[in-house]
């Protein structure tokens, strides 16, 4: 039968350190208002104080990341800028009259049977 994983746990050298109060830290890399100091008759005890992070002498990064540069904004692209925007203009018609007059000029358009009402065109 397999052990537990409460029984495996307690097997591991460094579990059985934690629970009998000895494991060390190194104390140059705390601050000393993270360290407190208990007296007895026998020694003197330095350890951390609970939730202490070591924050002196820590390694440093073998190379400091760049910041990455932000891409540019997108932009609309225009895929004939030379175009004056007069010629633009001119493809908007100026009343439904002259849409139809021009519908009905289209080459793909004259084969179909096509009739102008006053509000609409009707193919």
């Amino acid at each position: 039968m397999a052990p537990r994983l409460a029984e495996r746990a307690q097997e591991v050298p460094c579990y059985r350190q934690i629970d009998n109060d000895k494991v060390f830290t190194c104390e140059k890399h705390f601050a000393e208002s993270h360290i407190e100091i208990t007296v007895s008759e026998k020694m003197k005890k330095k350890r951390q104080k609970f939730g202490a992070i070591p924050t002196l002498n820590t390694p440093q990064k073998s190379f400091e990341k760049v910041p990455t540069t932000p891409r540019p904004a997108r932009l609309v692209v225009k895929e004939h800028p030379e175009v004056d925007v007069l010629i633009v203009k001119r493809v908007c018609h100026k009343s439904f009259t002259q849409f139809c007059k021009r519908a009905g000029s289209l080459k793909s358009i004259q084969e179909w049977d096509t009739c102008a009402k006053e509000d609409r065109m009707v193919s």
